[in-house]
């Protein structure tokens, strides 16, 4: 690289004026130079993409912005990264660029080494583009509330992380963990190093939900995936964890009758319709007590959110909450904040979102449990257990989760199934062994629960196939 900076736009520049040119009026910060050579990196070695915290509109130039976004689709599908394939996949989605525009990026003086210089040179400028155009706005526009905070927030964020080092001696972050293992060894508590699932086959399979990562339950509609996450959270919180829930899907008054149902035992149905007597309204009164302690307990209902928001809110209510779980159910509803940033293909979308919780798990140490549909490939299967592969629209949820759960019924697919039996399969497990935990239904109250006595699939409730846990 040469060191000096090319600002290149499709508004007029005025070599004179300091800064670089403005665009809509706000300050626009811009290094094209270093744009090209990270591109060029890319070409170069494209295994520069597996650990790259850039995304398309961190590019000045629009151009930069279709190249590196293809690139990541190519990476994705493990397919070769080549000017030609690039231009292929562009003209593709209706974006045709001239193959000699992107063999140029090939002459530009650059050493993939360098790389992550580039990056954080790229970063640099995009965040400042990003706070110019927030207050540029508050200055002529007057936005206010949530929109203003999203903008502003999401940028200080990226910023306060830029430059922050997570350098750390082995010999330190071994000791911390010894340590760590040997305090929750003497106080003697019986709960996993995770987060307590509340369901004790599952802790025993998987240790507890992992902390800083992703974690994702999968599902076919009506196998439970969201009572999964419920009873996850309930469990995490009666262990003293703080749990933030966004619930995409159902209202904060159907998601509080779910919750009755699973402390009561009172059948859901029975509640909806009213059908209560004496012991029913006992038990629920009972319930509305114990869940009224859970002041740890965050719920927002909120449809359509982003990723960026959903972080902002868990940063919002962080520190007063002690957040160590936040729940989202479920990533296909989620949205893309930015619309430069949406695609016509929704994978690509799916993808986008994973990446940033699986982000804010690291960033906010964290556990991040994501919710997921499946495919109907399962179904054309005369085995219908889920596998990895049958996750819906993205690969790439696969690639960023550190643990894979899908929910199973045997009892929807055979008929004389067992209707009190669930099983999750554990598709992939980073920190330990895959396997399967199975664990009891409550179809009245759609709750899962540990089993009354053990099942014996081998010595015990769980049936671990002893595969080591694969990245």
């Amino acid at each position: 690289m040469t060191g000096k900076s090319v600002f290149q736009a499709t508004v007029p520049v005025d070599e004179n004026r300091r800064g670089g040119p403005r665009r809509g009026g706000a300050h626009t910060s811009a290094d094209i130079e270093a744009e090209r050579c990270y591109l060029c990196c890319i070409l170069l070695t494209d295994t520069v993409l597996d650990t790259t915290s850039l995304v398309p509109l961190d590019f000045y130039r629009q151009q930069h912005q279709q190249i590196f976004e293809q690139m990541l689709r190519l990476r994705r599908s493990k397919r070769m990264i080549d000017p030609v394939t690039i231009c292929d996949g562009l003209a593709a989605s209706g974006r045709a660029l001239d193959i000699a525009e992107v063999s140029d990026i090939l002459r530009a003086e650059c050493t993939s080494h360098a790389a992550r210089s580039y990056a954080e040179i790229i970063l640099d400028h995009s965040v400042t583009r990003q706070i110019s155009q927030a207050i540029h706005q508050v200055m002529t526009s007057g936005l206010r509330g949530q929109m203003l905070l999203s903008l502003v927030l999401e940028a200080v964020s990226r910023l306060r992380h830029l430059g922050a080092s997570r350098t750390e001696a082995i010999s330190e972050v071994v000791s911390n963990a010894i340590q760590d293992i040997a305090s929750q060894i003497k106080a003697e508590t019986g709960r996993p190093v995770g987060i307590p699932t509340g369901l004790r086959s599952l802790d025993l399979a998987i240790g507890g939900l992992p902390r800083e990562v992703l974690s994702i339950v999968a599902g076919r509609p009506s196998h439970g995936k969201s009572s999964l996450a419920r009873t996850i959270a309930d469990g995490a919180n009666a262990a003293g964890c703080g749990v933030h829930v966004f619930s995409l899907e159902d209202s904060s008054r159907s998601y509080a009758y779910r919750a009755l149902s699973d402390h009561s035992r009172v059948g859901l149905g029975r509640i909806r319709s009213l059908q209560l007597d004496r012991a029913d309204m006992d038990a629920l009164l009972s319930a509305g007590e114990n869940l009224y302690q859970r002041r740890k307990w965050l719920l927002d209902d909120s449809p359509a959110l982003s990723a960026s928001q959903i972080g902002i809110r868990v940063r919002q209510h962080l520190a007063i909450n002690v957040t160590e779980l936040v729940v989202v159910d479920y990533v296909q509803l989620m949205r893309i904040q930015d619309r430069e940033m949406r695609t016509r293909d929704k994978g690509d979308e799916v993808a986008r979102c994973a990446e940033q919780l699986a982000a804010l798990a690291r960033e906010e140490k964290v556990s991040v449990l994501l919710l997921s549909q499946l495919s109907r490939d399962c179904e054309k299967r005369d085995d219908k257990r889920p596998m990895l592969s049958d996750l819906r629209e993205s690969g790439v949820l696969e690639q960023v989760a550190d643990v894979v759960m899908f929910c199973y019924r045997e009892s929807l697919y055979q008929r004389g199934g067992n209707d009190a039996e669930a099983t999750i399969v554990i598709g992939k497990n980073k920190h330990g062994s895959t396997g399967e935990a199975v664990v009891a239904w409550d179809s009245s109250t759609a709750t899962y629960r540990d089993p009354p006595t053990r099942t014996n699939r081998s010595a015990g409730p769980v049936h671990v196939d002893m595969r080591a846990g694969v990245d």
